[in-house]
């Protein structure tokens, strides 16, 4: 048996419940891991609260999370590149899940070696974040060195991947984000940053070859004054207007949106690692819960302005 955080019910933070469950056998071809700390996404509660139920229609009860790092407890057959004890960091995908608990099933195409300059706590804040940022920019908007990047959100947790990664790409890089985080935002390389107290980037005179909504707190309609001609939007939570948006761009051309759910991928994560041991990218984490205090993650998460990411500590 095992403990683990489960959602048995859609609801608020508090139908979150502590439960001893079953371990997980290791199976062929994939690895167990003895999860050491697991990252808190807005992708979490957004399927404790149901609002995600129509595009990912799980079945409860379930454990959620999708970052975990730890040390691989088992291999099963036919698993060549990980061995028992070696530390690890992974990205569950989105059907299984399963993060939130001392034990998990992973398969190894979704397990890469922890960067050896991060604690566990550090390296479970990266998995889906970093990924969503890199796809972002690296996949859809295709950033280089002459790119002018505008980030929303640049003080979160994709966020501040995001500006990361957009300078170590070579872009521009404008971030948008609370009075608060203004000189934060400027120390993760942002060239520019804008408070949207002040500032209502939508009604700038500039314009980007990507507008990256982290937050998803504005639109493509909005956005679009503020796009170069063959510009890009991409907003981290799909909805039914912005899957409109992206079809109608692609079929006009020119700007064009973009809403996804990033896939996980091993090959994105050992990268993200050699970006991070060579100190190009680094993970900010506000605060690490034990595993007893997941509503409380959840509702902080929830509430929003985190400062990079939130994580639970769990295990020894």
């Amino acid at each position: 048996m095992m403990r683990a955080a489960v959602i048995p019910r859609y609801g608020p933070p508090a139908v979150l419940e502590i439960r001893d469950v079953p371990r997980p056998d290791v199976r062929p071809g994939r690895v167990l891991i003895r999860v050491r700390a697991a990252g808190v996404n807005p992708l979490d509660w957004r399927i404790r609260s149901g609002s995600l139920r129509l595009l990912l229609p799980l079945k409860l009860p379930l454990i959620p999370g999708y970052d975990v790092s730890g040390e691989v407890a088992e291999v099963g057959e036919g698993v060549t590149q990980f061995q028992p004890g070696d530390e690890v960091f992974a990205f569950l995908d989105a059907i299984r899940g399963g993060a939130y608990a001392e034990f998990v099933g992973a398969s190894p195409s979704v397990v890469a070696r922890k960067p050896a300059n991060l604690s566990h706590e550090e390296a479970a804040a990266v998995p889906l974040a970093a990924s969503t940022a890199l796809y972002a920019l690296r996949d859809i908007a295709k950033i280089h060195s002459q790119s002018e990047v505008l980030i929303n959100g640049a003080a979160g947790g994709v966020g501040s991947f995001a500006v990361q990664l957009a300078k170590a790409l070579g872009a521009c890089v404008t971030g948008v984000c609370g009075p608060e985080n203004i000189d934060f935002v400027g120390q993760l390389g942002a060239d520019r940053a804008l408070d949207y107290h002040k500032t209502d980037f939508t009604r700038q005179p500039e314009q980007y070859d990507l507008v990256f909504d982290a937050v998803s707190k504005s639109s493509y309609g909005k956005c679009r004054g503020v796009m170069k001609t063959h510009g890009h939007y991409v907003s981290t939570v799909p909805t039914p207007m912005e899957y409109f948006h992206q079809g109608v761009t692609w079929l006009l051309g020119g700007r064009r949106s973009h809403t996804f759910l990033v896939r996980p991928r091993g090959a994105d994560l050992r990268h993200l690692a050699t970006l991070i041991e060579s100190g190009r990218l680094r993970p900010i984490v506000q605060r690490a819960y034990p595993l007893d205090e997941v509503a409380q993650a959840h509702e902080a998460s929830q509430a929003g302005h985190v400062r990079g990411k939130l994580v639970l500590r769990i295990g020894d």
